[in-house]
């Protein structure tokens, strides 16, 4: 007698992975349906089709499975609300999902103008905190700016719109005053702590300040995670409660037989979990544990054994149904892809322990083996998103994790937790919290060393995530880390050109220009302290020849110190040296910022000139410690200058204005043409001047300004003075790379167009 045929081929993939994979895509690409009419109901009929047929069919179950998550991951975006029409100063509003940083999206139930009374709205919105983002549930009224989302990001870097438009958000208030409506906060019961901020922290509690020197060192040294509620400490949580509800249940095991008693075992662990995952913030990683911790005791109490990727498929599944939004959140995705690492991963350590090896011996090489594939796990994210791996995490990990993961992190949790009724047991554990963390602060000072700074945009991202999908072929391993990890040097432009990129930072300034020979200068940094280092990362740029500060202005030297710090700078080309007494009545701050810069320039070995600059470059103005004649200078001081290949020619301007150009104007008419000019001060209405642009000239302006900037550039009075000109602005175009052989120019924009 014949076996009857198994439904499911044994080759197939199992059902539950491939279900949470669909998921997961359908969740990722939701905008492209869930504005269609009457979406969820078609996506849930279909979901429910797809289902029954993959239980059907035999051939063609995986696929169909597949299709059935991804109709349902796109159905679970319909949960959200509606976008919130409009771009209000003021809100009232409850925060919606899971915070990240200083950031939360909302739900408005209110808006307003300032000196308007309030107006029934409805929608979702994000806002910017101006310290860290309270926690889920919070009812806030905040005022600030609104502003829509960038159009484009810098070179290589994660974009905003699809998230947003994932969220059902289409604006962002950055808040300037927030007032959370309830009562008023209690004290925090680890004020007195050493470590207050940090033991704050690892609990997850709203508003908690890690001190930058802790927050670096903790990064640097790779141990940054250990500070978050893991799966592991809601696994021991939810393990014990297993074990200590099955121990009181025995008596009734004459009344309630035949396993009957796990199921309250099941009960208990599966709320201690959640319970402790919400008494830390409800972190991405804690929900995952939570949810996988209530999946395996479930199985257990029917006796049924889980798997480690159907357990990871459960947890992902779980949290994107209570926030389809948490995929877009760093905690999510380092969360999940550390464990995807860690199951594929450790074993490649583990298996060369000997079965009866000592204890010690099996806990080490475990750790070892958990932090090799968490490493390997969330490398695509940290070499795109962060650019910064520590060479000693291993070691790191193997250290202090017993000290922050195990004691520290679970005694703060626990702490915080009883010091409302039993003030005295929450002292004592908060206590242990503390000094867990400063020992392993201590043990981790002599291990302090440089990180190392992977690079990569999206494609480079994804090259890292198949390798780190194929721990069997380390030959395409290997291949896949060197070539994108290990060719990371800029290579000179092809056929002799110059290379100049116009940087979409936001509203400041930023150029990067790479000569035919290799060398590459910088001009500006733009206001951000770390976009244009990791531009420049990405491209494999780790020396500038040159980087000229066009003037001490926060959006132009922003980036500076950053760029300085982390890289070797040849030469820093400044207008003049900083002032002790600036003309200007706000002037104090950059002037001391721009000292303070020069200082750092000068301890990393960067020789400083003052306005002297060698061709390719022609300085322009300021020439003769020349000075504006009004009272505030220092935009009128900005370092004009041309960089000249072949026949071609591109001025630089910084944010120079009226009493500049005249002076260029009047005596430096012939050498102010050029083809490509970098509009003036972002193209406000002090400057471009109808006689400026005719004495230049341009065949293409490139306007460097931020999307919905507060200033309003560029002006429409100074547009139209490049009225027949092509005009390019890095708002709406993005980065604008504008490439020359000396002859021909050459544009090309993010999305393709000539």
């Amino acid at each position: 007698m014949s076996r009857r045929p198994s439904p499911r081929s044994p080759s197939a993939p199992p059902p539950l992975p491939t279900l949470a994979v669909g998921v997961l895509l359908g969740d990722l690409g939701s905008p492209l349906i869930s504005e269609l009419p009457a979406a969820a109901d078609w996506l849930s009929l279909a979901a429910l089709a797809l289902g029954m047929l993959s239980l059907a069919a035999r051939r063609t179950a995986p696929l169909a499975t597949l299709a059935a998550g991804l109709c349902l991951g796109a159905v679970l975006s319909t949960q959200i609300g509606p976008p919130l029409t409009g771009l209000p100063s003021r809100v009232r509003a409850t925060v919606d999902g899971a915070p990240t940083g200083h950031e939360a999206d909302v739900f408005v139930s209110a808006v307003a103008e300032p000196g308007e009374p309030w107006t029934p709205a409805r929608g979702q919105l994000r806002v910017r905190f101006p310290g860290a983002a309270p926690p889920s549930g919070t009812v806030i009224v905040a005022g600030g700016t609104s502003h829509g989302f960038r159009q484009h990001a810098p070179p290589g870097a994660p974009g905003e719109l699809w998230p947003a438009a994932r969220a059902h958000v289409r604006a962002i208030l950055v808040a300037k005053d927030v007032i959370t409506v309830g009562p008023d906060p209690r004290p925090s019961p680890a004020s007195r702590l050493v470590h207050s901020g940090l033991v704050a922290a690892m609990a997850g509690q709203p508003g908690a300040t890690v001190p930058d020197d802790e927050k670096e060192r903790l990064q640097r040294t790779g141990t940054w995670h250990l500070i978050a509620v893991s799966g592991a400490q809601v696994g021991v949580v939810a393990g014990a409660t297993w074990f200590a509800l099955r121990w009181l249940c025995k008596p009734l095991v004459l009344i309630w037989g035949r396993g009957g008693l796990k199921w309250p075992a099941a009960i208990g662990a599966s709320a201690a979990a959640f319970a402790f995952a919400h008494a830390a913030g409800s972190p991405p990683s804690a929900v995952r544990a939570a949810i996988l911790a209530s999946a395996v005791a479930g199985a257990r109490a029917i006796g049924v054994t889980i798997g480690a990727w159907e357990g990871l498929s459960l947890a992902l599944c779980g949290t994107l149904l209570m926030d389809p939004t948490a995929v877009d959140h760093l905690g999510f995705q380092l969360s999940f892809s550390a464990i995807a690492g860690i199951i594929l991963w450790s074993s490649r350590v583990t298996r060369w322990v000997p079965l009866d090896a000592p204890r010690p011996v099996i806990w080490i090489a475990t750790t070892l083996g958990a932090t090799l594939g968490a490493t390997i796990g969330t490398l695509p994210i940290v070499a795109w998103q962060f650019q910064s791996l520590s060479p000693l995490a291993p070691i790191n990990n193997l250290l202090v994790g017993p000290l922050l993961g195990v004691v520290a992190t679970p005694t703060a949790v626990a702490g915080f937790g009883v010091a409302e009724w039993w003030p005295s047991a929450g002292a004592i554990l908060l206590a242990v919290a503390d000094t867990a963390t400063d020992l392993a602060l201590r043990v981790l000072a002599p291990l302090d060393v440089a990180p190392w700074h992977p690079a990569v945009g999206p494609i480079g991202a994804m090259l890292l995530g198949v390798a780190a999908l194929n721990p069997r072929r380390l030959w395409l391993v290997v291949s896949l880390y060197t070539l994108v990890l290990g060719t990371r040097w800029p290579t000179p432009p092809e056929d002799g050109r110059l290379v100049v990129q116009f940087l979409a930072i936001g509203q400041g300034d930023s150029v990067i220009a790479t000569f035919p020979d290799g060398r590459v200068w910088l001009i500006d940094a733009g206001p951000s302290p770390d976009v244009v280092l990791e531009v420049l990362r990405r491209q494999g740029i780790t020396r500038l020849d040159r980087v000229i500060l066009s003037h001490p202005h926060p959006d132009h030297f922003g980036g500076l110190d950053a760029v300085l710090a982390n890289l070797q700078v040849a030469n820093l080309l400044v207008p003049r040296a900083p002032r002790l007494t600036p003309l200007g009545n706000n002037e104090s701050g950059s002037e001391i910022a721009f000292s303070q810069l020069l200082a750092l320039a000068s301890r990393r070995g960067t020789d400083v000139s003052f306005a002297e600059l060698r061709p390719p470059g022609v300085l322009l103005h300021p020439l003769l410690a020349w000075q504006g004649p009004t009272a505030d200078p220092v935009n009128d001081e900005s370092l004009v200058f041309r960089l000249d290949h072949g026949d071609r020619r591109f001025l630089f301007t910084g944010d120079v204005e009226g009493a500049g150009e005249a002076e260029l104007v009047l005596n430096h008419t012939a050498e102010l043409e050029a083809d490509v000019i970098k509009v003036p001060h972002h193209g406000s209405r002090t400057s471009s001047s109808a006689a400026f642009v005719a004495a230049v000239n341009p065949a293409i302006a490139v306007i460097s300004c931020g999307e919905d900037n507060r200033f309003r550039h560029p002006n429409i009075e100074a547009l139209a003075h490049y009225a027949g000109r092509r005009v390019y602005r890095t708002d709406r175009d993005g980065t604008v790379v504008i490439s020359t052989d000396g002859t021909s120019l050459e544009v090309d924009l993010p999305d393709g167009r000539p």
